[in-house]
C-alpha cells in the first residue's frame, strides 16, 4: 500500500511496531565517577540511558552494558534522569 494512502496514526504504529525499547542493565562511567544504569534505546551511533547522576551535556562517558561490552561515547544531552550518547565509534 502507497504511504500516502496510510493515515497518520497507521503510519505511527508501523514504526513503534518494528522499533524495540531495549532495556540492558549497564554502568556509566566517566572519569572517576561510576554509577549503575539502564540503556533504554540502542543504535549503531549511540544510546539512551537512565541514571540517577545529572551528566552534562559534552561529558565523556563510557557505557559498560551486559554482555555487550563498553562503548566510548559523548553526552548529547541530558535531562530528567536520562542522557543521549553519540558513540566515539559506531557499532558493527
Amino acid at each position: 500500500m502507497p504511504l500516502e494512502t496510510i493515515s497518520r496514526g497507521e503510519t505511527i504504529e508501523l514504526l513503534f511496531r518494528k522499533r524495540e525499547f531495549p532495556s540492558y542493565r549497564a554502568r556509566v562511567s566517566s572519569g572517576p565517577l561510576q554509577f549503575e544504569g539502564l540503556v533504554r534505546n540502542l543504535t549503531a551511533g549511540g544510546a539512551m540511558f537512565e541514571c540517577e547522576y545529572p551528566f552534562a551535556k559534552g561529558a565523556a562517558v563510557t557505557l559498560h552494558i551486559e554482555g555487550m561490552g563498553q562503548m566510548m561515547g559523548t553526552v548529547a544531552w541530558s535531562i530528567d534522569g536520562r542522557a543521549g550518547v553519540k558513540f566515539d565509534t559506531p557499532r558493527s
